[in-house]
């Protein structure tokens, strides 16, 4: 399975902070190189192509794939004893990302 590094989050301004994440920047080269795709996008690529993704903040804790109380899905990550979700801990995207 191929796993890309996420290294900051584009977010809305809401209450529920599971739900507010709209899109993440992850690292696609060991150079550096890095791409934005929306959460749709992301979770398509969890589900159907098996693509996974991690955070690093500060040990590797996997983003999954959760659905909320009214049925909407969204991304955040596998429990760690530290945060609740580690992407919300993340920067935001820059606008070159």
């Amino acid at each position: 399975m191929t796993r890309y590094k996420v290294v900051s989050t584009r977010k809305l301004r809401r209450n529920n902070s599971n739900e507010s994440i709209k899109g993440i920047c992850y690292e696609v080269t060991l150079l550096g190189g890095r791409r934005h795709i929306s959460t749709k996008e992301a979770i398509q690529m969890i589900e159907e192509e098996g693509v996974g993704f991690y955070v690093a903040n500060p040990k590797k804790v996997d983003v999954v794939v959760a659905i909320s109380e009214l049925g909407n899905k969204f991304l955040t990550t596998k429990p760690d004893g530290l945060k609740l979700n580690n992407l919300s801990e993340l920067p935001e995207c820059s606008k070159d990302c």
